[in-house]
């Protein structure tokens, strides 16, 4: 029972800025019944972004020099970052999976299994630029201008998705909003984009799929039933959440293992999730304590 789960170590593509040096190397515990309850208790008001923000600050357990680790601390992580210590989460907590697809097939809509493996597509994925802030040129209007940018946040990630809640429009606006730093002309004049954030939208946002590759994981798959290419968005909480949908029952499981094992709630809830399982298993099984 007092064995230390077993940590992965991530290599973030942009990572944390510290003393003006990218920190790029995070570890990463499996999910554990405590994350689950901690989850759980945010209840249904909070949203996935404002969700993930948490239980990354409670499962990595360090970026580079940094081993204190807030909800603060993984919100200045870009979203690609913080899909890749999601995949490594679901990796390290329950390995393969799939996620459930329906086809987009006008007379179709049918329901089809996905399978995923999270480490897989971690290992697909490309280093990126850890720079602070990057450019890209574009044009407004017939205007030739130059665009000064960070990459979206966590911070960002959570204030589209509030946005989305109330007009999903507003979503990539606030994302659009939070990324750019300054927008020059031809001779270095400072351009107000207030008015004018549709139309940056398209090159920064080829500019965030170039640099920040993890934020948009998209593959395709044909619909079993009717042969439809079916374009996929991976979103690895999403994937979790679905994994996770017997949180609810987890004070039932943690009175099914107290009364087989005679384990106490704290040592119940530390179990990373695959072995807590594993152990209801063998309950169910008639295993013999």
């Amino acid at each position: 029972m007092s064995a230390r789960p077993t940590e992965t170590v991530v290599a973030l593509s942009h990572g944390l800025w510290l003393d003006g040096r990218p920190h790029l190397a995070a570890t990463i515990r499996p999910l554990n019944g405590g994350d689950e309850v901690l989850i759980a208790e945010l209840g249904e008001g909070s949203l996935p972004a404002e969700r993930a923000s948490v239980l990354l600050a409670s499962v990595v357990q360090s970026i580079g020099e940094l081993h204190v680790i807030t909800v603060e601390t993984v919100r200045q992580l870009t979203i690609g970052d913080r899909e890749r210590l999601l995949l490594a989460l679901l990796a390290g907590s329950f390995g393969r999976l799939a996620a459930t697809v329906r086809c987009t097939g006008k007379a179709c809509g049918e329901l089809f299994e996905l399978p995923v493996d999270p480490d897989e597509i971690a290992r697909s994925l490309t280093p990126g630029d850890a720079a602070p802030m990057h450019e890209v040129d574009a044009t407004l209007g017939e205007l030739p201008v130059h665009i000064r940018f960070r990459l979206p946040d966590g911070t960002a990630q959570e204030v589209a998705a509030r946005e989305a809640s109330n007009d999903l429009s507003r979503a990539g606006t606030a994302l659009l909003r939070a990324s750019i730093i300054e927008v020059t002309g031809p001779c270095g004049e400072i351009l107000d984009t207030a008015s004018t954030l549709d139309a940056l939208r398209e090159p920064l946002e080829e500019a965030w799929a170039r640099l920040d590759p993890a934020a948009g994981l998209v593959t395709t798959v044909v619909c079993p039933l009717c042969d439809t290419t079916v374009e996929v968005l991976f979103d690895s909480f999403s994937l979790l959440a679905a994994e996770l949908r017997y949180t609810s029952s987890i004070l039932l499981e943690v009175h099914r293992l107290a009364s087989a094992y005679h384990w106490t709630e704290a040592e119940i809830l530390a179990l990373p999730t695959r072995r807590r399982r594993g152990y209801l298993s063998l309950i169910d099984k008639g295993v013999a304590a």
